[in-house]
C-alpha cells in the first residue's frame, strides 16, 4: 500500500493541533464559569482570594462548578427580588443587595426575567454537560493517531478506544470524533457556550437586560450577539465539507 507522506503528516498534525485547541477552548469555558462564581460570591478583593481558593480546589471539576454557579445565581436573584419587595414596603436593609446597579440599588429584575434566566441556564447546562462528557471520554480514552489501513491510507481519521464498565460488562463509548474537523467543531461549541455564560454575567451586572440578550423563538433560546443577529447552541457542530 503506497502512502502519501505529505498527506499523512498534514492529517496527523491537524489532529494533534485540534485536540490542543479543544482542550484550550474547554478550559476557557470552565474558567468563565469560575469567574462568574467569583463575581457573585466575592465581596471585595481580599474576600476574592478566599473564594478563588475554594473554586480552584481539585474537587471543583467542570460539572460541580456549573452546579455551584446555578445555585449562586438562584440565591443572588432571590436576594434581589426580596430587596426590591422590601424597598417597596419602606424597608432598607443594612447590607447592600447581592445584585446591584451602578447606584447600588438592587438590580431591577422581574419574576419573568428570573424564570427566563433559569430556563436559559438549563439550556446552557445541557450543552455544557455534553461537552464535559466529551472531554472526559477524549482525555481518558486511548488514542491511535497516524495508524493506516486500506480504508484510511493517509490517517485522515484517528481512533479512540474508550471503554466503560457497566452492569453488563465492558461497553465501548461510541460517537467520539474521528477527524480534525470534528475536534474543531467541539472547540467551537466550547467557545459558543463560553459566550453564552459571558452574556449571563452581563445580565447579572446590569449591562444588558434578559430580553436584550436572549430571545425564545422556534422552541429554543437564541443569543442576540448584535441587533438583528442571533445564534443558538448547536448539539453537533457542522463539519466543513471534505476537501
Amino acid at each position: 500500500m503506497r502512502i502519501d507522506q505529505e498527506a499523512w503528516k498534514k492529517n496527523t498534525t491537524e489532529q494533534y493541533e485540534m485536540l490542543g485547541r479543544f482542550v484550550e477552548a474547554f478550559e476557557l469555558m470552565v474558567n468563565e464559569v469560575r469567574e462568574l462564581c467569583l463575581f457573585l460570591a466575592a465581596r471585595d478583593g481580599r474576600n476574592a482570594i478566599l473564594v478563588q481558593t475554594i473554586l480552584h480546589h481539585q474537587v471543583f471539576t467542570a460539572k460541580p462548578l456549573f452546579d455551584v454557579l446555578r445555585a449562586l445565581i438562584a440565591e443572588a436573584i432571590k436576594d434581589a427580588l426580596q430587596e426590591i419587595e422590601d424597598r417597596k414596603n419602606g424597608v432598607k436593609n443594612a447590607e447592600p443587595p447581592l445584585l446591584r446597579d451602578a447606584l447600588n440599588d438592587p438590580l431591577p429584575l422581574t419574576i419573568q426575567e428570573r424564570d427566563d434566566l433559569f430556563s436559559i441556564l438549563t439550556f446552557i447546562a445541557k450543552h455544557y454537560d455534553d461537552l464535559c462528557n466529551q472531554r472526559n471520554d477524549l482525555l481518558h480514552g486511548t488514542w491511535f493517531v497516524g495508524y493506516i489501513s486500506e480504508v484510511n491510507p493517509h490517517s485522515a481519521e484517528f481512533f479512540i478506544n474508550r471503554l466503560k464498565a457497566t452492569k453488563s460488562g465492558l461497553s465501548p463509548v461510541t460517537g467520539l470524533p474521528k477527524t480534525a474537523a470534528e475536534l474543531k467543531g467541539l472547540a467551537e461549541r466550547c467557545e459558543d457556550v463560553r459566550l453564552w455564560i459571558g452574556f449571563v454575567e452581563e445580565v447579572l451586572k446590569g449591562d444588558v437586560t434578559v430580553s436584550e440578550a436572549f430571545k425564545f423563538d422556534m422552541k429554543t433560546w437564541w443569543l442576540v450577539v448584535h441587533p438583528g443577529e442571533k445564534r443558538t447552541l448547536q448539539a453537533q457542530a457542522i463539519a466543513p465539507p471534505a476537501q
